[in-house]
């Protein structure tokens, strides 16, 4: 379970009575949201939250182990394409994986020289491609799977035996490239978007391919959900310090997460809070932080620069491997190493870091993590989906869609028209 080690009532309790009045006033305003929640809960009006224990047919338990041991039975690794949550929701629960990496492969990106190096150096006899669009008209996605599938014929591989499709149920261009090669199709739950869909077949089917245990995490799930839902204060807390953020011009979060295996998950809550809070002039801009990399490309701004961000720390007590341990009797020069492991070096500098940023009287709070598994995971998935939900309930505006992103893909589908190769 996740300790608060460092809560922002620390830089709160500085601030003067007028800030701490407004703060007050958010507090009220996030606890009656929450209790809206809680209804809408108890009603299975939340699709995100209702698919743990009502799962769409195709992310059953049953229906997923079903389906990855059909695409096992073939490949040995799988080609994942997507973009957005239909990539980063398998990616967050992958990385408490850490043997999935070589098993599991995203192309998130159009990128050429990426799709080259993957097309060389993995032999496509040997894999599975997954391609995830909610819509099933996603550009990008799409283009991938045209050329992987020349790249299978080339190589005389039957494309119904190596590509499968996921999609909303309703006609569209990706469910019509499957009739014409006859792959299979799968439904991705129409009610829920793209960057929610972490607990569905867009991410399940990924994390059981690369050896996850999908009954555990659900059951780990729901108990995180019930245990936010039983001992809601943090996550109360947390939505009214995000709107007083917003109203003192505190326009930036920043994560600073201390263990690499952290990153996709950090990178999805940037989509989620990016997403679904930036809208109508509101929201917070989410800064991924890796530390302790970025101690030394980004910490001299955040000491020294615009005063506008606040800061969230990650660090994890024990690492997901064998610690490794430095030489005893160093050199003087070297002797504060002596004996101490890397994860030793990581924790003392998240905790020097945390603590240079705090006396520099900018709003910090630390959570600490037992380890990443299963149950830290779920857990952290949880207070981001729900945290962001009562955020965007104080703020009035819709959290499940994306508007402004519409304008960009019908933009780019009118500069790319047919064209000939010569």
């Amino acid at each position: 379970m996740t300790t608060i080690q460092l809560s922002f009532h620390e830089w709160l309790s500085k601030q003067p009575e007028k800030t701490q009045q407004h703060y007050q006033t958010f507090l009220l305003q996030s606890q009656s949201a929450f209790n809206t929640l809680h209804t809408q809960l108890a009603q299975n009006e939340i699709a995100m939250l209702r698919s743990l224990e009502n799962p769409h047919p195709h992310s059953e338990d049953g229906a997923i182990e079903e389906a990855a041991r059909r695409l096992q039975h073939t490949a040995t690794q799988l080609i994942v394409l997507g973009t957005g949550g239909s990539s980063l929701c398998a990616q967050a629960l992958l990385s408490m994986l850490p043997d999935a990496a070589g098993r599991v492969i995203f192309l998130p990106n159009v990128d050429t020289t990426s799709f080259r190096k993957l097309l060389d150096n993995h032999a496509l006899s040997n894999c599975h491609i997954l391609v995830v669009s909610k819509s099933g008209t996603t550009m990008e996605t799409l283009s991938q799977m045209l050329l992987f599938i020349e790249a299978l014929k080339a190589e005389n591989l039957p494309v119904a035996d190596h590509v499968t499709g996921l999609s909303d149920p309703s006609p569209s261009p990706l469910r019509e490239l499957a009739e014409v090669h006859s792959f299979p199709m799968l439904d991705h739950d129409p009610d829920i978007g793209g960057r929610f869909s972490i607990f569905t077949n867009v991410a399940l089917l990924p994390f059981a391919f690369g050896g996850g245990n999908v009954p555990a995490l659900r059951k780990a799930a729901v108990a995180a959900l019930q245990a936010q839902l039983t001992r809601p204060e943090a996550l109360i807390d947390n939505a009214a310090m995000h709107c007083l953020f917003m109203q003192l011009g505190i326009s930036q979060h920043v994560m600073f997460h201390y263990a690499d295996a952290l990153s996709p998950y950090v990178t999805w809550w940037r989509q989620v809070w990016a997403e679904s809070l930036g809208k109508s002039g509101h929201g917070t801009t989410p800064v991924l932080a890796l530390g302790t990399v970025d101690q030394h490309s980004q910490l001299q701004l955040y000491l020294d620069g615009v005063r506008d961000k606040a800061f969230t720390f990650i660090t994890v007590d024990a690492p997901m491997m064998e610690d490794a341990f430095l030489p005893q009797n160093l050199p003087a020069s070297l002797a504060y190493l002596s004996g101490h492991s890397l994860h030793d070096v990581l924790n003392a500098s998240a905790l020097a870091t945390r603590d240079t940023v705090r006396s520099n009287h900018l709003p910090v709070q630390h959570l600490s993590l037992p380890q990443w598994n299963i149950s830290a995971a779920a857990e952290m998935i949880l207070c981001t989906i729900l945290e962001t939900l009562l955020t965007a309930d104080m703020l009035g505006i819709n959290p499940l869609d994306q508007p402004a992103v519409e304008e960009g893909k019908l933009r780019a589908k009118a500069i790319l028209q047919p064209k000939t190769q010569g």
